[in-house]
């Protein structure tokens, strides 16, 4: 009888926290074009996560878009993150971060500082943890970083007997890489461009496009370290803003695409020229050259219509509406 009501004792106890660490094989990543697992004292681990590419506003340090990803059946889930002040106090923000339980995601399904936390310094540095809900059935979950900002992975805490099995990969993995964005208007990442366009294709996509970015030809080796299917190259944009002249404008061409072909050499290019139609030039000149090497190249003047209404104020960055409907008509061409 003691015997009996000693394991009734114990059923009705709560189950013991289990700690997962950052570089745990039993979770995932995705989006992301580099990352770093820091050991740290007390099993305080972390995982950091860069674009590489040097920024004048230091944007390499956030990583839009970027995932963990694990698939359990605990019924307690807490996921472990740090606000590490990388993204500077005077570059715009947008702090807020999703999850997906099965790949759909609800209004509540957020994550962000707490309201008296987002004050920044150059020396600011915060934790958060929360929970996901969970019924107990083996379910996959993915951790979506925020669009503008900067965070660390601390790790995940599950229930002692929870079981893991691998997440479902993506169709493809593809680098997105450009100008197609404004450090001074940032969607949020339900909202932005490269998730609606991976969501629609069932892509990884790893967002490697930053406000004001030149075409950079070294910057093809950091993009072909992740071993992508295909690389997706928005530019002209900003060369044509910045007076890049169309003799450098080819040049980079080359050179970027030479780069990569040697780091990547089974890796697709696609070009896609600027959305506005003042940059013409820009946009023949990376027809032309599109047609020498026979990379294919897609219109960005068809994909998104010239009007104010999906735009935002900068008139350069698509705003909600402008994104859902380039992502939605460049995943069609993408899939021909």
């Amino acid at each position: 009888m003691k015997n009996i009501l000693l394991l009734l004792l114990l059923a009705a106890l709560p189950l013991a926290a289990l700690e997962i660490a950052p570089d745990d094989p039993r979770l995932h990543y995705s989006g992301v074009l580099s990352k770093t697992f820091a050991e740290g004292a007390r099993r305080n681990h972390v995982m950091k996560f860069s674009r590489l590419m040097p920024h004048r506003d230091h944007l390499e340090h956030d990583n839009p878009g970027a995932r963990i990803r694990f698939r359990t059946d605990s019924r307690n889930i807490r996921v472990k993150l740090r606000y590490n002040g990388l993204h500077l106090p005077e570059v715009p923000l947008e702090s807020t971060g999703i999850f997906l339980v099965d790949g759909d995601w609800k209004q509540e399904y957020t994550f962000n500082l707490p309201a008296d936390r987002r004050k920044r310094t150059r020396y600011f540095s915060r934790d958060v943890s929360f929970r996901i809900p969970s019924d107990g059935a083996m379910h996959t979950f993915d951790v979506i970083l925020p669009s503008g900002d900067s965070v660390d992975f601390l790790g995940i805490s599950v229930n002692d007997r929870a079981k893991f099995a691998d997440p479902k990969p993506f169709a493809k993995r593809a680098v997105l890489y450009g100008d197609l964005a404004s450090s001074s208007e940032i969607l949020p990442v339900h909202q932005s461009f490269s998730y609606l366009l991976g969501r629609s294709l069932n892509w990884e996509i790893i967002d490697a496009v930053m406000a004001d970015t030149l075409l950079t030809p070294n910057h093809a080796e950091f993009l072909a370290l992740p071993k992508p299917d295909i690389l997706i190259v928005m530019t002209g944009s900003f060369d044509r803003r910045f007076g890049t002249t169309i003799p450098v404008f080819r040049k980079n061409l080359e050179r970027f695409t030479e780069t990569f072909r040697s780091a990547a050499p089974n890796a697709e290019i696609v070009f896609v020229t600027p959305l506005e139609k003042s940059a013409a030039p820009y946009a023949a000149a990376v027809r032309e050259f599109g047609k020498k090497q026979k990379i294919r190249v897609i219109e960005g003047t068809h994909l998104l219509p010239d009007s104010p209404k999906y735009y935002s104020r900068n008139r350069v960055t698509p705003n909600a509406e402008g994104a859902a409907l380039l992502a939605e008509n460049l995943s069609k061409l993408l899939q021909h």
